[in-house]
């Protein structure tokens, strides 16, 4: 799945791509959500996860500029990076 397929697909579809295919590679807490980063298929995406609810919110995808933007200080992708 490329991420044009991953942003149009329903949230379960999202989660089980995810969880199915991604790996994890950190952690934040942003308000009142944890949201994970996960490196899939040439993309990455978040999952927010809201535990008083106990439901994850949303899942978006992300760039390697957004990535490098967001996570850039706590992680090193260097090698994830392709080309």
């Amino acid at each position: 799945m490329n991420r044009e397929a991953f942003d149009g697909a329903p949230l379960s579809q999202k989660v089980f791509k995810v969880f199915e295919s991604g790996k994890e590679l950190t952690s934040r807490v942003f308000l009142h959500c944890h949201i994970k980063l996960y490196a899939i298929d040439g993309f990455y995406a978040e999952v927010y996860y809201v535990p008083a609810a106990n439901k994850i919110h949303k899942v978006e995808s992300l760039s390697l500029d957004e990535v490098l933007e967001v996570y850039g200080k706590q992680l090193d992708i260097s090698g994830l990076m392709t080309g």
